[in-house]
């Protein structure tokens, strides 16, 4: 149902390809011409169809006609398409909505796309590369690199718009090389020529478990998305409802099942979604089964059906409202095998958990007893809503996709823009980096052993 984030898939792709060929040159009248048409298109296609178009003018500040006359301004001022598509792109960045999207149909940069080496880690003192506290990047200060980036990121939240933008800072043309100054842990500052070469970052294991502690388990689950190589699931056959090779899905649900099974002995568990982009809720759900004991709901959704969605298959039988009527919610049907954990829980999250982990941390917020579970470590990215192609721009051929759908979780709140807060914020420092230390899961850790020890009278 959801599309899913990825850390080092579309959501950087998205912010990499920030030039965009597209079709022959015509006269620049003609230009502004056909790009006030694609923006009138966009907002009028955005008022009718987005789910989120009343929620985020409310509460979110989305001024859709603030954004269109601020557009047509520069719009009347560009003298290109590509000028044009950027115009665009920037106003549905203005949506605050992670999945909402313009895309060109035949995308490509100005020129292969490399990575710097190192990962780049966001803390209380700046950005840090590797150990290297980053002072200077391109002559300016990482903030005044970073602001543009975070104005153009598909984001729900200003925390995961600001992740995006830092995982930008990586990506340039390349064999080219991009200039910084650098401060290490011993106070010098040196300058250096990164270079962006062929990307060679691997994602993680979808799944890994460790113990903390022989009574202590530490289950991290990094995607839900059943495509990705790393969980060496089979991809062909029949598809499910939702579009995905049903036996993958099957098998996933498999491995999970499994790693909770070698759970049922602790006392405690840790559960790690960092970094979790998503995937999809079958998938989401059965996590939730494994925590969440008898029948529960999952989430509610309300779908908004506008002109635009009707034309889609499956969408054409719709209510006179425009909208369907808020149901009790849907329930994941419970495998006799699934047995759910008995023991505490502490779930660590960050901005980068978006989209299905989102609608999972907003059914256990709701759903696991406080005296039971505790949420360490930053606010979600807060974005879900089954995004869907809505209109195609004629002049410069973008197309624009929008969340069609609202998501609440169990109790009823809406999770898209608000994603899930955590008990205890944590933030991490450049010494945590120097040293080598995760403070979210120490924290978690440390907490799981001072309450483990209560609970046994020692």
């Amino acid at each position: 149902m959801i599309a899913s984030y990825r850390k080092s898939g579309l959501a950087v792709c998205a912010l990499v390809c920030s030039t965009v060929v597209l079709a022959d040159e015509i006269s620049v009248e003609a230009t502004q011409q056909g790009a006030l048409g694609d923006l009138k298109m966009l907002i009028e296609a955005t008022k009718s169809a987005w789910a989120y178009a009343d929620d985020k003018r409310e509460n979110f500040g989305v001024d859709l006609d603030h954004l269109s006359a601020v557009a047509a301004a520069q719009i009347r001022k560009c003298r290109s398409k590509e000028e044009a598509f950027e115009i665009l792109r920037k106003v549905v960045a203005g949506f605050k909505d992670g999945h909402a999207s313009l895309r060109a149909p035949d995308l490509s940069s100005s020129g292969p796309t490399g990575r710097i080496q190192g990962r780049l880690r966001d803390t209380r003192e700046g950005v840090v590369l590797e150990k290297e506290l980053i002072v200077e990047w391109k002559g300016r200060s990482v903030e005044e690199e970073l602001a543009p980036l975070i104005e153009r990121a598909y984001a729900s939240t200003p925390g995961m718009a600001r992740q995006l933008a830092i995982q930008k800072l990586a990506y340039g043309p390349l064999k080219q090389t991009v200039r910084v100054r650098l401060r290490d842990a011993g106070g010098p500052e040196t300058e250096r020529l990164l270079r962006f070469e062929e990307d060679s970052e691997t994602d993680p294991p979808p799944l890994e478990l460790r113990w903390a502690r022989e009574d202590i388990a530490h289950l991290a689950i990094h995607t839900f998305d059943v495509r990705r190589s790393g969980w060496a699931v089979k991809s062909d056959g029949p598809v499910n409802p939702s579009g995905l090779p049903a036996l993958a899905v099957e098998e996933v649900q498999k491995k999970i099942s499994e790693a909770f099974s070698r759970c049922a002995g602790a006392k405690a568990l840790i559960l790690d979604l960092r970094g979790n982009g998503g995937g999809t809720d079958s998938i989401g759900s059965h996590v939730a089964l494994h925590l969440v004991a008898g029948e529960f709901c999952y989430f509610k959704l309300q779908t908004r059906f506008s002109p635009e969605l009707k034309m889609m298959p499956g969408f054409t039988n719709s209510p006179d409202s425009g909208w369907s009527v808020a149901s009790d919610g849907w329930k994941p049907p419970r495998p006799p095998a699934v047995k759910p954990f008995e023991g505490l829980v502490w779930v660590l999250l960050d901005e980068q958990c978006f989209s299905t982990t989102d609608n999972l941390l907003a059914c256990l917020r709701d759903l696991l007893p406080k005296e039971r579970a505790r949420f360490l470590g930053r606010p979600t990215g807060g974005g879900t809503g089954a995004p869907r192609l809505v209109a195609r721009l004629p002049f410069t051929g973008a197309q624009l996709t929008l969340t069609v759908m609202k998501v609440y979780s169990p109790n009823g709140k809406l999770i898209e823009g608000r994603g899930t807060i955590p008990d205890r914020a944590i933030v991490w420092t450049w010494s945590d980096v120097v040293r080598g230390r995760d403070p979210d899961l120490e924290a978690a850790l440390d907490e799981a052993v001072a309450k483990l020890g209560k609970s046994s009278g020692s």
